[in-house]
């Protein structure tokens, strides 16, 4: 009996050993895709999930941001199988102008200053239209109109190295404005990430909608040569208008000195009054030229070079991270029962407070059943016996022994031991063993041995049929037509036969 069990196992194993299955489950689409493999890694799809006993089915989670979420799988194995927000593109326009708008806060303390619209106005050094008004009042003395445009030829030259600066600070400004981009595309980058609505095909198309924004070829050679270029773009332009600014300050004193010289030379008020004034909006022009120096000093110890270099490396980081994400989550399921039933529960990772209970946001459950391997179960019912030559009684009433027929069949209680193959499906076929004890007569046990057919997983119903080997009483010595004292007990003995039976058997695990 051990080998005949040992073989039916080996061969109800040895048939799916090469095989696996795989259970796919889409997180945006709440899709279950169900594939058996086999040893050639080819898959079939198939009907209904299942597992192979002692083979690691695979369970993947697909298209699930795994950014902001984790998985947790909660495992229950039971011997009770069961039969049977959305960002658009013009939403991410609209954001990327907020962020182009922080510049001007940025800047405020410049742009706000009379010095910055007295500097940069059309481009032009206000100053100096001041001194053409004056140029053209048709003033009386030729000596001091000689002068005079002398000073304003010295102005010309200023307002030449004035045009240097505001070059240089269009140009950092420009500068100034890709920072504020780079740290726009950054955050919405990371927000991507965090986004929960969106499936992981748009997150992947935003990032690259974004990063282009920067970059015209988002590659990490591309994200260098434009950090590089950028960076000492800053530097050089920063210098230029410092230089020129040095520049600038030179010529400015030496106008001063000039019209130093020019006041002692001059006795009308009027022709001092215009001196005066020339001189004020000279040192007011000087000033403001020099506190917008002092602001863009400031942003320059905010947004070094080395910032500009830092924050595109971030930004090509955190695009290539959802570019290079792994939006699958696998679990290996083995199964040791009749069925396991899987959990998902999916728990976000960001906006959690630390000290409350992170609860899923999701929770999803399969049940799987196990097919193959050795299954044993017992179970319990009502069988009919026949022996193969019947179950007569003896009688000698007529001095002669006769044969009393009994019923066809003889109902016995039974106990089954069954061993089968698992399957997914809710009809199994396999083996059975047990003993019976006959309800009449002398309840010597029986012994069974056949095959079953088993209804259900939870609550079997099986039918049993086969060959048993019990007692039964028979002739002793004599044979039927022979003669015997009449009224007689005709003598018998017990002998060991041979029949067959089917019978129906239960195995109810839970009656509520």
């Amino acid at each position: 009996m051990k080998h005949i069990i040992t073989f039916i196992a080996f061969g109800l194993i040895s048939t799916v050993s090469a095989q696996s299955t795989l259970i796919e489950y889409d997180y945006q689409t709440e899709q279950y895709t169900f594939y058996k493999i086999d040893k050639k890694g080819n898959k079939k799809k198939i009907k209904r999930p299942f597992s192979y006993e002692g083979i690691p089915a695979k369970i993947v989670v697909k298209n699930l941001n795994t950014f902001s979420y984790d998985v947790g799988f909660v495992i229950e194995h039971t011997t009770e199988t069961p039969i049977n927000g959305d960002q658009s593109v013009e939403m991410l326009a609209d954001n990327f102008s907020q962020g182009y708008a922080a510049f001007s806060d940025l800047m405020g303390e410049v742009k706000s200053s009379d010095a910055y619209g007295s500097l940069f106005a059309d481009g032009q050094f206000q100053g100096l239209e001041g001194i053409k008004g004056l140029l053209g009042m048709g003033m009386g003395a030729a000596e001091f109109q000689d002068k005079f445009e002398n000073l304003s030829t010295r102005g010309q030259g200023l307002e030449s190295t004035q045009g240097t600066i505001a070059d240089a600070n269009i140009k950092l400004k420009s500068v100034f404005e890709q920072v504020l981009l780079i740290e726009f595309v950054n955050d919405q980058l990371i927000k991507l990430q965090q986004n929960r609505t969106i499936s992981p095909d748009e997150m992947k198309g935003r990032s690259e909608e974004l990063i282009r924004k920067l970059l015209t070829d988002p590659s990490l050679e591309s994200v260098i040569s434009t950090s590089n270029r950028q960076a000492n773009a800053l530097t050089s332009e920063y210098n230029r208008y410092r230089n020129s600014f040095v520049r600038y300050e030179m010529q400015e004193k030496e106008i001063e000195r000039y019209i130093d010289e020019f006041k002692a030379e001059v006795d009308d008020d009027e022709y001092l009054m215009i001196l005066n004034d020339f001189e004020s909006e000279l040192k007011t022009d000087f000033t403001e030229i020099e506190s917008n120096l002092d602001a863009l000093e400031t942003l320059m110890s905010e947004y070094s070079s080395d910032y500009i270099r830092k924050g595109l490396l971030v930004a090509y980081e955190q695009y290539d991270k959802i570019q290079h994400a792994d939006f699958d989550f696998e679990y290996s399921l083995v199964a040791d029962e009749d069925m396991s039933r899987v959990t998902m529960e999916f728990y976000p990772t960001y906006g959690a407070d630390s000290t409350d209970e992170v609860k899923p946001v999701k929770i999803r459950t399969i049940d799987v059943p196990t097919k193959g391997g050795l299954r044993i179960n017992s179970s319990a019912g009502l069988s009919f016996l026949r022996y193969a030559n019947g179950h007569d009684s003896y009688s000698s009433e007529s001095g002669t022994i006769r044969a009393i027929e009994g019923d066809a069949f003889i109902p016995s209680l039974t106990t089954m031991f069954h061993f089968y193959g698992q399957s997914h499906r809710p009809v199994s076929f396999g083996g059975a063993f047990g003993v019976s004890v006959p309800t009449e007569g002398d309840k010597d046990f029986i012994y069974m041995l056949g095959a079953s057919t088993i209804f259900g997983k939870s609550q079997r119903v099986i039918l049993n049929f086969g060959a048993f080997g019990g007692k039964i009483e028979r002739l002793d010595g004599l044979n039927v037509g022979d003669s015997y004292i009449a009224g007689g007990i005709v003598p018998t003995k017990k002998v060991f036969d041979f029949g067959a039976y089917a019978g129906i058997t239960f195995n109810i695990n839970k009656l509520f």
